[in-house]
């Protein structure tokens, strides 16, 4: 007969494979802890200065940087989720306006979209757009970014694709309204 202790019990494959596990869980936990603490704040900036100091990398990292930065802030007036025809009048994008401009001749208001690509948001094209030709979305950075990345799988049921009766106003009729003074009626002038 065999004697069965505390050797023979912590030898067996289950109790191997379930340590393993344990201490893999604690050493993701511990590195995640560090990375959030002063420690792991240190290394991150380290490594983001060497990735810097490199000539041509760093002009690439740090629009990426920023692209995210921006993309991670709640949208506002000038930041939302919007359609722009493109590549056609018949086709729309989904885009996201980062900013907007005046046109020095007309002082037309001119949107800034950034129109990531599938399925690698970081790359993408940056459109200059009327603002009259700008339709605002009711989605999300997330929910945009969802839709982007899953090629379109994941979406709403319904998109306002073409402006109709009850439509979203665009980014330009939004500006617009904020632009008059209060009080005015706009359809007395």
């Amino acid at each position: 007969m065999q004697w069965i202790g505390p050797s023979t019990i912590l030898t067996s494959d289950a109790v191997e494979t379930t340590l393993a596990v344990i201490v893999t869980l604690i050493l993701i936990l511990l590195v995640g802890w560090l990375a959030s603490q002063l420690l792991g704040r240190r290394l991150l900036n380290l490594f983001d200065s060497m990735v810097q100091s490199i000539p041509l990398i760093e002009k690439v990292y740090g629009a990426t940087k920023q692209l995210l930065s921006v993309m991670q802030q709640k949208p506002d007036e000038v930041q939302r989720v919007v359609l722009i025809n493109f590549p056609h009048d018949s086709m729309k994008a989904v885009g996201f306006v980062t900013r907007t401009l005046t046109d020095e001749d007309t002082g037309e208001k001119i949107a800034a979209v950034y129109v990531p690509t599938t399925p690698n948001p970081t790359s993408g094209y940056l459109e200059l757009v009327p603002i009259h030709n700008v339709v605002s979305t009711d989605w999300t950075v997330d929910q945009a970014m969802s839709f982007i990345i899953s090629g379109g799988a994941v979406s709403q049921e319904t998109i306002n694709f073409r402006r109709s009766h009850g439509a979203p106003i665009t980014l330009g009729e939004a500006i617009k309204k904020n632009d008059e003074p209060e009080g005015e009626d706009p359809e007395v002038k």
